[in-house]
Protein backbone atom coordinates (compact mmCIF):
# COMPACT_ATOMS: atom_id res chain seq x y z
CA UNK A 1 0.00 0.00 0.00
CA UNK A 2 2.78 2.44 0.96
CA UNK A 3 5.50 3.69 -1.47
CA UNK A 4 7.63 6.08 -2.56
CA UNK A 5 7.62 8.28 -4.80
CA UNK A 6 10.66 10.91 -6.51
CA UNK A 7 10.14 14.38 -7.24
CA UNK A 8 12.26 17.07 -8.87
CA UNK A 9 12.83 20.15 -7.02
CA UNK A 10 13.68 23.10 -9.35
CA UNK A 11 17.16 23.45 -7.56
CA UNK A 12 17.92 19.89 -9.34
CA UNK A 13 17.76 17.85 -6.07
CA UNK A 14 15.01 14.93 -5.56
CA UNK A 15 12.94 14.92 -3.14
CA UNK A 16 10.80 11.37 -1.54
CA UNK A 17 7.51 11.42 -0.67
CA UNK A 18 5.51 8.92 1.21
CA UNK A 19 2.05 7.85 -0.95
CA UNK A 20 -0.48 5.50 0.11
CA UNK A 21 -3.09 4.34 -2.76
CA UNK A 22 -6.60 3.94 -1.74
CA UNK A 23 -8.94 2.75 -3.95
CA UNK A 24 -7.31 3.66 -7.19
CA UNK A 25 -6.47 7.55 -5.57
CA UNK A 26 -2.81 8.36 -4.54
CA UNK A 27 -2.63 10.44 -1.48
CA UNK A 28 -0.13 12.30 0.03
CA UNK A 29 0.84 10.68 3.44
CA UNK A 30 1.89 13.82 5.26
CA UNK A 31 -1.52 15.39 4.50
CA UNK A 32 -2.50 13.27 7.30
CA UNK A 33 -1.40 12.35 10.93
CA UNK A 34 -1.91 9.14 10.66
CA UNK A 35 -2.19 6.67 7.45
CA UNK A 36 -4.33 4.14 8.76
CA UNK A 37 -7.29 7.15 9.24
CA UNK A 38 -6.90 7.36 5.64
CA UNK A 39 -9.68 5.41 4.91
CA UNK A 40 -12.02 7.38 6.49
CA UNK A 41 -10.48 10.39 5.38
CA UNK A 42 -11.84 9.07 1.91
CA UNK A 43 -15.24 7.48 3.33
CA UNK A 44 -13.67 4.14 1.82
CA UNK A 45 -13.58 2.11 5.55
CA UNK A 46 -9.78 0.88 6.20
CA UNK A 47 -6.90 1.05 4.20
CA UNK A 48 -7.34 -2.06 2.22
CA UNK A 49 -10.79 -3.00 3.25
CA UNK A 50 -12.97 -3.74 -0.05
CA UNK A 51 -16.49 -3.84 0.33
CA UNK A 52 -18.57 -6.03 -2.40
CA UNK A 53 -22.00 -4.80 -3.37
CA UNK A 54 -22.60 -8.12 -4.78
CA UNK A 55 -25.55 -8.02 -7.48
CA UNK A 56 -29.10 -9.77 -5.73
CA UNK A 57 -29.89 -12.79 -7.74
CA UNK A 58 -33.62 -12.29 -8.52
CA UNK A 59 -33.14 -8.82 -9.55
CA UNK A 60 -30.30 -9.92 -11.78
CA UNK A 61 -33.01 -12.50 -13.46
CA UNK A 62 -35.59 -9.90 -13.77
CA UNK A 63 -33.07 -7.47 -15.57
CA UNK A 64 -32.33 -10.41 -18.20
CA UNK A 65 -35.37 -11.16 -18.52
CA UNK A 66 -36.57 -7.26 -19.34
CA UNK A 67 -33.58 -7.35 -21.65
CA UNK A 68 -34.49 -10.40 -23.39
CA UNK A 69 -38.33 -8.95 -23.88
CA UNK A 70 -36.97 -5.18 -24.82
CA UNK A 71 -34.69 -7.17 -27.58
CA UNK A 72 -36.84 -9.97 -28.79
CA UNK A 73 -40.42 -8.17 -28.44
CA UNK A 74 -40.09 -4.32 -28.59
CA UNK A 75 -37.34 -4.40 -31.34
CA UNK A 76 -37.40 -7.60 -33.12
CA UNK A 77 -33.40 -7.90 -33.59
CA UNK A 78 -33.01 -11.29 -33.93
CA UNK A 79 -33.63 -13.77 -36.50
CA UNK A 80 -33.29 -17.25 -35.50
CA UNK A 81 -31.59 -20.62 -37.23
CA UNK A 82 -29.48 -22.76 -36.43
CA UNK A 83 -25.40 -23.31 -36.34
CA UNK A 84 -25.26 -24.73 -39.66
CA UNK A 85 -26.76 -22.01 -41.13
CA UNK A 86 -25.16 -19.35 -39.30
CA UNK A 87 -21.73 -20.57 -40.73
CA UNK A 88 -23.45 -20.95 -44.25
CA UNK A 89 -24.41 -17.40 -44.25
CA UNK A 90 -22.07 -15.87 -42.22
CA UNK A 91 -18.94 -17.81 -43.11
CA UNK A 92 -18.22 -18.00 -39.85
CA UNK A 93 -18.36 -18.81 -36.68
CA UNK A 94 -21.03 -16.65 -34.72
CA UNK A 95 -20.02 -14.06 -32.29
CA UNK A 96 -20.27 -15.76 -28.88
CA UNK A 97 -22.03 -13.16 -26.27
CA UNK A 98 -21.83 -12.46 -22.65
CA UNK A 99 -24.20 -10.66 -19.61
CA UNK A 100 -22.78 -7.61 -18.02
CA UNK A 101 -24.75 -6.61 -15.61
CA UNK A 102 -24.77 -3.53 -12.67
CA UNK A 103 -26.32 -1.42 -10.15
CA UNK A 104 -28.09 1.71 -11.55
CA UNK A 105 -30.15 4.19 -10.08
CA UNK A 106 -33.53 4.87 -10.92
CA UNK A 107 -35.47 8.29 -10.77
CA UNK A 108 -36.72 7.69 -7.79
CA UNK A 109 -33.16 6.99 -5.82
CA UNK A 110 -33.56 3.56 -5.46
CA UNK A 111 -31.36 0.56 -7.07
CA UNK A 112 -31.68 -1.97 -9.96
CA UNK A 113 -29.59 -4.54 -11.59
CA UNK A 114 -29.04 -3.37 -15.39
CA UNK A 115 -28.52 -5.89 -17.47
CA UNK A 116 -27.09 -6.13 -20.68
CA UNK A 117 -26.21 -8.55 -23.15
CA UNK A 118 -22.99 -7.76 -25.08
CA UNK A 119 -21.21 -9.11 -28.17
CA UNK A 120 -17.82 -10.72 -27.92
CA UNK A 121 -16.35 -9.15 -30.79
CA UNK A 122 -13.26 -8.65 -30.90
CA UNK A 123 -10.88 -7.52 -33.21
CA UNK A 124 -8.61 -10.65 -34.52
CA UNK A 125 -4.83 -11.01 -34.58
CA UNK A 126 -3.48 -9.72 -38.28
CA UNK A 127 -6.74 -8.19 -38.97
CA UNK A 128 -6.10 -4.96 -40.65
CA UNK A 129 -7.80 -1.55 -39.27
CA UNK A 130 -10.67 -0.99 -40.67
CA UNK A 131 -12.17 2.73 -41.05
CA UNK A 132 -15.31 2.26 -41.05
CA UNK A 133 -15.73 1.28 -37.54
CA UNK A 134 -14.60 5.18 -36.62
CA UNK A 135 -17.49 6.85 -34.30
CA UNK A 136 -16.92 10.07 -33.72
CA UNK A 137 -17.33 12.08 -29.43
CA UNK A 138 -18.45 15.46 -29.42
CA UNK A 139 -15.49 16.90 -27.07
CA UNK A 140 -16.65 18.14 -23.27
CA UNK A 141 -15.69 21.51 -24.82
CA UNK A 142 -18.04 21.36 -27.18
CA UNK A 143 -20.99 20.98 -24.65
CA UNK A 144 -19.02 24.22 -22.64
CA UNK A 145 -19.23 26.94 -26.04
CA UNK A 146 -22.46 25.90 -26.37
CA UNK A 147 -23.51 26.74 -22.43
CA UNK A 148 -21.46 30.13 -23.30
CA UNK A 149 -23.16 30.46 -26.09
CA UNK A 150 -26.95 29.95 -24.86
CA UNK A 151 -25.62 32.48 -21.74
CA UNK A 152 -24.38 35.35 -24.03
CA UNK A 153 -27.46 35.80 -25.83
CA UNK A 154 -29.86 35.80 -23.37
CA UNK A 155 -30.01 39.26 -21.92
CA UNK A 156 -29.94 40.34 -25.64
CA UNK A 157 -32.74 38.33 -26.55
CA UNK A 158 -34.97 39.41 -23.60
CA UNK A 159 -34.41 43.21 -24.34
CA UNK A 160 -35.25 42.66 -27.68
CA UNK A 161 -38.26 40.56 -26.84
CA UNK A 162 -37.57 37.00 -28.31
CA UNK A 163 -38.20 33.92 -27.18
CA UNK A 164 -35.67 32.36 -24.84
CA UNK A 165 -32.72 29.67 -26.35
CA UNK A 166 -32.70 26.40 -24.89
CA UNK A 167 -30.21 23.36 -24.99
CA UNK A 168 -31.80 19.87 -24.79
CA UNK A 169 -29.48 16.86 -24.36
CA UNK A 170 -31.03 13.64 -24.69
CA UNK A 171 -30.14 10.25 -23.70
CA UNK A 172 -31.29 7.47 -25.50
CA UNK A 173 -32.05 4.20 -23.73
CA UNK A 174 -29.96 1.43 -25.19
CA UNK A 175 -28.84 3.39 -27.79
CA UNK A 176 -26.71 0.85 -29.89
CA UNK A 177 -29.59 -1.38 -30.14
CA UNK A 178 -31.54 0.68 -32.48
CA UNK A 179 -29.10 1.12 -35.27
CA UNK A 180 -30.21 -1.56 -38.19
CA UNK A 181 -27.55 -4.16 -38.76
CA UNK A 182 -26.24 -4.00 -42.37
CA UNK A 183 -24.56 -7.24 -42.44
CA UNK A 184 -24.61 -10.98 -41.91
CA UNK A 185 -23.58 -10.84 -38.59
CA UNK A 186 -24.53 -14.05 -36.43
CA UNK A 187 -24.01 -14.59 -32.71
CA UNK A 188 -24.62 -17.65 -30.19
CA UNK A 189 -26.84 -16.55 -27.46
CA UNK A 190 -27.50 -17.55 -23.80
CA UNK A 191 -29.23 -19.92 -22.48
CA UNK A 192 -32.03 -17.21 -21.15
CA UNK A 193 -32.98 -17.46 -24.83
CA UNK A 194 -32.45 -21.03 -26.19
CA UNK A 195 -36.37 -21.45 -25.98
CA UNK A 196 -36.12 -19.12 -29.02
CA UNK A 197 -33.18 -20.76 -30.72
CA UNK A 198 -29.43 -20.55 -29.87
CA UNK A 199 -27.92 -18.87 -32.95
CA UNK A 200 -29.47 -15.29 -34.09
CA UNK A 201 -28.38 -13.15 -37.30
CA UNK A 202 -28.52 -9.51 -35.69
CA UNK A 203 -31.48 -7.40 -37.29
CA UNK A 204 -29.72 -4.31 -35.01
CA UNK A 205 -26.33 -4.00 -33.68
CA UNK A 206 -25.92 -5.74 -30.77
CA UNK A 207 -23.61 -3.88 -27.81
CA UNK A 208 -20.17 -5.14 -28.05
CA UNK A 209 -20.15 -5.54 -31.95
CA UNK A 210 -17.31 -3.47 -33.28
CA UNK A 211 -19.57 -1.32 -35.49
CA UNK A 212 -22.16 -0.82 -33.20
CA UNK A 213 -20.71 2.46 -32.09
CA UNK A 214 -20.83 3.57 -35.94
CA UNK A 215 -24.02 2.08 -36.92
CA UNK A 216 -25.76 3.85 -33.88
CA UNK A 217 -23.56 7.30 -35.10
CA UNK A 218 -24.84 6.81 -38.47
CA UNK A 219 -28.97 5.93 -37.33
Amino acid sequence: MKRKRREWRQDGGRDEIQEVRVAGQVVNAEKVEDVADIGDWLGVGEVGEEEEDELDPEQVVAGRAEEKEFMVKKLDMFEFGSYEEAMRRGGKVPTTTKWVEGWKSDDKGGRFVRCRLVGRDFKKRGVEEREDLFAAMPPLETKKMMFRMVAGMRGQRRRKGLAEVKLMFIDVRKAHLNAVCDEEEWVELPEEFWELGRYAKLKRWLYGMRKAAAGWEED
